[in-house]
């Protein structure tokens, strides 16, 4: 007769193996879930902080901009004052060099006894010599930078038989093409 085999130890390891098998995989899956959560929770804590540090950091810039608001406005108040009187300053400038410019092409026998200058209007009043130096004048007046020459005013002798004169000059357009 055969003798007979005993395989219930075997199906009891078999059984406690699979058991232990399902149960660290359960245990993995358990841990692998608690782990995930505890990471998105910090990673979420991690996000919100950081988004609480920029909304304070961005009141803080804000507030130190609005208490430095005044300097800067001063600041630019100053360059504005600074670019017109630079632009004043350029202007004295020109108008030099024009003066200059027309004192040097002026006859020796004329000179000038007022100037006005209004509303694009540039006017001379003086005395001459000659008639000659009249001319001359008028040529130096056409030469005049800036200016053109719009009509001879009147011309005539005073008592000691020297000429009167007067001109009006028309400013030119500053930013017209140039030929």
């Amino acid at each position: 007769m055969e003798q007979m085999i005993n395989l219930l130890p075997w199906r009891e390891q078999r059984q406690q193996a699979c058991r232990r098998f399902w149960g660290r995989l359960l245990v993995s899956v358990v841990g692998m879930t608690a782990l995930a959560i505890v990471l998105f929770h910090t990673k979420t804590g991690q996000d919100k902080q950081i988004a609480t540090l920029w909304l304070q950091s961005d009141g803080q810039m804000l507030s130190a901009l609005k208490a430095k608001q005044p300097h800067f406005q001063a600041l630019r108040q100053l360059w504005l004052k600074q670019q017109a009187r630079m632009q004043r300053h350029s202007h004295t400038r020109q108008w030099q060099q024009r003066l200059a410019g027309l004192a040097e092409r002026m006859p020796d026998s004329a000179w000038l006894t007022e100037m006005h200058f209004q509303q694009g209007q540039f006017s001379v009043s003086g005395l001459a010599r000659t008639f000659q130096s009249l001319s001359e004048l008028e040529q130096a007046l056409e030469m005049t930078d800036g200016f053109r020459l719009r009509q001879a005013g009147s011309t005539e002798r005073d008592a000691q038989g020297r000429w009167q004169f007067h001109y009006q000059l028309n400013k030119e357009d500053e930013h017209a093409a140039q030929p």
